[in-house]
């Protein structure tokens, strides 16, 4: 019966590159074994590349006027073509496909080869086939055509496009001059093997997918016809995208169209197919105000290992009558898509079930992601422990649904551009193919799952045939979907905690800051749009109006050109009639608040609306840099500047990032010169060749530009060909590199070949297995690379061989999947499951002729005879050991091993119970306190992970100690005290603190200063911070404050107040100086010397002095006048007035009088007699 899969590309991470002058068999059939035909079949399910086909269908060549298309082929019968333009008129007429002559390809040498006279990277091919030409007069889609004739298949075994310019180059990307640029695609490529079980498919492919990422995609299976597509929804497209990417029961296909991304043999020409254009993304994310995640493609490493732990999150006391909230929190530079999965029955996420998933569009800057803390019945959920897996940026889905595929071996996923760091997550959900038709009663799907969810989490995509698994359907007559992003950050798991406390509002909206800029005098417009993606609502209510709560300055808020008024509402549909008109020849940023109303309530907060006038900086071009590997492109200049008047250069900020990390990583880029007059240096990764495309940035503070350029790393030391060879085959690698200088491939010490390819006859594993080693010379630039070539499969396996008598032997062999396995001894077959046992074993199943043979892809191996000891054993006992004693605190992981002396026919459990300075659940997590060490092995572990927490703690220690062994009582025991410690080493440094004071000037009468002493970094336990004071101004008598700080654990400020004494008392302005005479706790010490003074300023004028005579006429017989001396207001000393005396009574004959009046401190008056 004849098989047609449907199979929407597997993405793979490929061992070595594809360097070719041509597209078609050198990509479908990368070794002369492989047999991958294009094929034209007028019975299938599609009218692929046939004449009149629909435009999903068709096989197409793009090509710019001008540009020849070289062409050639070989078909398994008679039959016509034709080539048609883009407008559909035909350019080749109806010809017979060419059985010899030009065109016509004979063997699989000619057309790995390709046209000959093409010119590649400098070198004319030869040795290949004479094509057939055609110049295009127009741009665009061209299509090449088949009619078979009948209703039998056409193959066509060999096929070869090679695209070239007017001057008979082949057309490359700029990124790998060995190859063609992708020029040959078609949305559903239908291809045949001809065989179900003797021929494995190995080629590659480049999925474009609708967000302009490249993908470079490779698949491991068998099928006989098969067509593939990939798409951004997976089965179906209702629109629901849940239930559509879930796998199918049955033919998804018969009556859905599955094709939407284009597809390719070489990674498509950049200059007609280029990727999307990002910044380098940073994300960051908060779970009910909890930091969860932290990521910076830039930074390394680029996730932070944040370890939050079990968040406590709130939900309403019974008595509350408001709905609940909690909100996800995502600050991205990048916008895309988030995808939130809840469990909520506590089985894992599952689709159709009460648990929820959160699907929403995120874009740059602030966005809050609401859960109503309902299920997805709408019922209230239950407080106790929950978790989730939160994505919180994905961009460029793919979806790959296959049809009628009885068995996989392998689904791999890597992305080209524009960034080479993704390596994507493969995810899946088979959990509507039934139980009875999913699996392997063998085994052989032991290591995969029915669905994989979760984020960075390396899960096998397998499924076995029904024929070899106990009658299981698995991909046979059933629709398998596996799918993938581009861009990939999140979590794979975060638990949290639901508890019954308070009383919050969630039927109020919640909104963040928008940001909008536009050039020097031009006005900023906007769109409901702009407020609705920053505006969240737990119960799905839409906006109905927003308040503009304060103005921007130096510019006019106008509605419908009308200036706005602070807290004026404006109406959902008015939203885009908002305009702000900056003031004429004005830069710089402003803000304005806004709220938005969901027709019940307002957010609780407002947000800030960031308005940018500015011009943009410029920035040079700057060339592209052909290095030679291992050096150096020196400084590179180019120059940045800004508008008259505006930034100074000096003040302009650059940056760079690169889409291939492996080859230029940013440590390797590095910036020099000021102003005007830059330079960069890029430093390649050491014995790298490839390309990365370097993007600088220039910002000025209020807007960023940026220019790229490309970085060619050569020559290029990646190969064609396949690493893994089935004994018996020939190893055949080719070096990408064309017209080098020299080739030269080393193997044990010894040069075995100096051409471009090479060839070992009759792979031996025992002989041949190993290191080789290409050295290519081109021009100035030399280069090496090591490739480990190993058999096709693996013949090896896990478990003890050195068993007890009456105990278990129990061997698993390492490949995965298989046609089928064969456990022998001597000439006798004992098992055909992956899984060989033999329980219990007595002393006659040892011997040293026991093999394991098997076969796969139509490859068949057996490894060496190994030998089954069994031994009359006694009670092992039990060591512990560690592979690390002392981890980063960021990302460390420490594996504790318990091992047994000698294997037991019994489990033996080992308890480890960990101590020391560091916390389990804070400072880092263990996967398990029990080692279970089955019958028949004899090792288990345990692994610690270092959480980073970004507080100071110091080297702390975890204490890992032996505190039980048991095995039912048979005697295992411990090996006298096992203890082993691990030293988590603190990223961070001691803390030292800092002082500031803010005001530095207060009023006497009340006024307050804020003292806040600062660490440079939080630390793990209470910082006191001791003060002491001394200035002008007395401490308890001008002023009040504490004589110590304290900064509690986990924080980096703590502050205490210098409140003013109003004392009516003219003083003048004192000071009071404040400085740190000691610090205790966390390790923190005073960063040099601090000192901050406080200025009190007085609320009393400086007084002045009236005096007065009271009474003013007095009896010469003892009569007494008294002067009294006024102050206009006390002060804070004695204040002295000297008095003279005049008139016609002379002093001391006449009266008697003092000659001044003291006024004391504090007091307003003096008097005298």
């Amino acid at each position: 019966m004849k098989k047609i899969i449907y199979l929407s590309v597997l993405f793979s991470l490929l061992l070595v590159g594809l360097t070719n002058a041509q597209e078609g068999t050198k990509q479908l059939m990368p070794n002369s074994t492989d047999r991958v035909y294009i094929l034209i079949d007028p019975s299938g399910y599609t009218n692929f590349a046939e004449y009149g086909c629909l435009e999903r269908e068709r096989l197409n060549i793009y090509l710019k006027a001008g540009e020849t298309m070289n062409f050639g082929m070989k078909g398994n019968k008679s039959a016509d073509f034709r080539i048609k333009d883009p407008s559909g008129t035909i350019v080749v007429p109806a010809q017979a496909i060419p059985t010899s002559g030009a065109g016509y390809i004979a063997d699989y040498s000619q057309a790995i080869t390709g046209a000959d006279g093409v010119i590649l990277n400098g070198s004319t091919v030869t040795g290949g086939y004479t094509a057939m030409t055609y110049t295009a007069a127009t741009t665009g889609n061209h299509y090449i055509e088949f009619d078979p004739s009948s209703t039998s298949n056409l193959y066509l075994t060999y096929f070869d496009v090679t695209v070239t310019d007017a001057s008979n180059n082949v057309v490359t990307n700029p990124t790998d001059p060995n190859s063609s640029a992708g020029r040959l695609w078609s949305y559903q490529w239908q291809l045949t093997t001809t065989s179900f079980t003797q021929y494995p498919l190995n080629n590659d492919f480049y999925v474009f997918t609708g967000d302009e990422f490249v993908n470079r995609v490779t698949f491991h299976m068998k099928p006989y016809h098969f067509n593939f597509v990939a798409n951004s929804f997976g089965t179906q497209n209702t629109g629901n995208l849940l239930v559509d990417r879930q796998s199918f029961d049955g033919n998804a296909f018969s009556s859905n169209d599955v094709s939407e991304y284009k597809i390719f043999l070489n990674d498509p020409d950049q200059s007609v197919f280029p990727s999307t254009t990002l910044p380098p993304p940073v994300v960051k994310a908060w779970f009910n105000d909890v930091k969860i995640y932290d990521y910076d493609y830039n930074r390394d490493p680029q996730q932070l290992n944040i370890n939050p732990g079990t968040i406590d999150v709130n939900k309403n006391d019974v008595g509350c009558s408001d709905p609940n909230v909690v909100y996800f929190k995502i600050e991205t530079n990048v916008s895309g898509l988030s995808t939130i999965l809840i469990d909520v029955d506590g089985d894992g996420y599952n689709v159709g079930t009460n648990d929820v998933a959160l699907i929403n569009d995120v874009t740059v800057g602030t966005n809050y992601i609401p859960w109503d803390m309902k299920d997805a019945s709408g019922a209230d959920v239950s407080t106790g422990n929950f978790s989730c897996i939160p994505q919180f940026l994905a961009r460029g889905p793919a979806h790959f649904p296959v049809y009628d595929n009885e068995g996989m071996n392998a689904v791999e996923t890597y992305s080209v551009r524009p960034f080479e760091k993704f390596d994507p997550t493969l995810y899946w959900d088979d959990k509507n193919i039934p139980a009875s038709e999913w699996g392997d009663d063998n085994g052989g799907m032991a290591t995969t799952d029915t669905a994989q969810y979760k984020i960075d989490t390396d899960v096998p995509r397998i499924w076995t045939y029904y024929g070899d698994n106990g009658g299981h359907d698995n991909g046979n007559n059933n629709t398998l979907n596996s799918w993938f992003y581009a861009i990939d950050l999140g979590l794979s798991n975060l638990d949290f905690n639901i508890v019954q406390s308070g009383c919050t509002n969630g039927a109020a909206p919640i909104v963040s800051d928008i940001y909008k800029s536009a050039p020097i005098n031009t006005d900023i417009t906007f769109t409901a749009q702009n407020f609705e993606d920053k505006y969240a609502d737990a119960g799905g209510n839409s906006i109905d109006r927003i308040r503009i709560a304060t103005l921007p300055s130096n510019g006019t808020l106008k509605l419908s050109g009308v200036a706005i008024n602070a807290n004026d509402e404006i109406l959902y549909a008015d939203l885009g009639n908002i305009t702000f008109t900056p003031a004429n020849g004005w830069m710089g940023e402003t803000t304005f608040e806004w709220n938005a109303y969901n027709g019940s309530y307002y957010a609780e907060d407002n947000a800030l609306v960031h308005l940018t006038i500015n011009t943009d900086p410029t920035i040079s071009t700057i060339p592209d840099q052909d290095l030679c590997v291992n050096t150096s492109s020196g400084p590179v200049a180019f120059t940045v500047n800004d508008a008259a008047g505006e930034t100074n250069p000096d003040d302009i900020t650059v940056s760079a990032t690169s889409s291939n990390l492996a080859v230029v990583d940013i440590a390797g880029i590095s910036f020099g010169g000021s102003g005007t007059n830059r330079t960069i240096t890029i430093d390649p990764v050491t014995n790298k060749s490839g390309s990365a495309t370097i993007t600088v940035f220039a910002d000025d503070g209020y807007s960023s530009v940026s220019t790229t350029f490309l970085v060619l790393v050569g020559p290029s030391l990646e190969i064609t060909g396949t690493l893994k060879v089935c004994p018996g085959d020939d190893l055949s690698l080719t070096a990408n590199e064309a017209g080098a200088d020299s080739y030269d491939w080393t193997f044990g010490g010894s040069t075995i070949g100096t051409n471009q390819n090479l060839t070992v006859a009759n792979y031996d594993d025992a002989t041949d297995a190993g290191i080789y080693t290409l050295t290519v010379t081109k021009g100035s630039c030399s280069g090496s690379a090591d490739y480990e070539v190993s058999a096709h499969h693996l013949v090896s396996f896990a478990g003890p061989v050195d068993v007890c008598d009456g105990g278990r032997l129990d061997l698993l062999a390492d490949e995965e999947v298989a046609n089928s396995y064969d456990w022998r001894k001597g000439g006798t077959s004992l098992s055909s499951n992956r899984n060989f046992v033999i329980d219990p074993v007595a002393s006659a199943d040892g011997g040293n002729d026991y093999t394991l043979r098997v076969s796969k892809d139509g490859c068949t191996i057996t490894s060496d005879p190994f030998t089954v000891t069994v031994n009359n054993c006694t009670p092992p006992t039990v060591d512990l050991t560690v592979d690390n004693t002392s981890i980063p605190e960021n990302g460390g992981s420490a594996i504790f091993t318990a091992t047994l002396s000698n294997t037991w026919t019994y489990d033996v459990d080992v308890t480890i119970t960990y101590s020391g300075t560091a916390i389990t659940g804070t400072d880092y997590s263990a996967s398990a306190t029990l080692i279970t060490i089955p019958a028949g092995s004899i090792s288990g572990t345990t692994t610690i992970d270092a959480y980073y927490d970004g507080i100071y703690e110091g080297d702390e220690t975890v204490i890992a100690d032996i505190t039980n062994v048991d095995d039912g009582g048979n005697g295992a025991s411990e090996n006298g005290t096992q203890s082993q410690t691990v030293i988590i080493v603190d990223n961070e440094t001691a803390p030292t603190v800092t002082l500031s004071a803010s005001p530095t000037t207060i009023a006497e009468n009340g006024g307050t200063s804020t003292l806040t002493a600062t660490l440079s970094t939080a630390t793990f336990e209470d910082v006191t911070v001791n003060l002491g004071y001394t200035g002008t101004a007395t401490n308890a008598t001008d002023y009040g404050v504490a004589n110590s700080i304290t900064i509690t654990a986990g924080n980096t400020t703590g502050t205490t107040d210098i409140t003013a004494t109003d004392d009516a008392v003219y003083e003048g302005d004192e000071t009071v100086i404040a400085d740190i005479t000691s610090v205790t706790g966390g390790g923190a010490t005073e960063s040099g010397t601090q000192q901050e003074t406080v200025t009190i300023t007085d609320d009393e004028t400086a007084p002045t002095v009236t005096l007065s005579a009271s009474p003013t006429t007095i009896a010469e017989n003892g009569g007494t006048s008294t002067l009294t001396a006024t102050l206009s207001t006390a002060t804070y000393e004695d204040v002295t007035v000297n008095l003279g005396y005049t008139g016609t009574a002379t002093n001391a004959t006449d009266y008697g009088v003092a000659n001044s009046i003291t006024i004391t401190a504090g007091n307003t008056t003096g008097t005298t007699d």
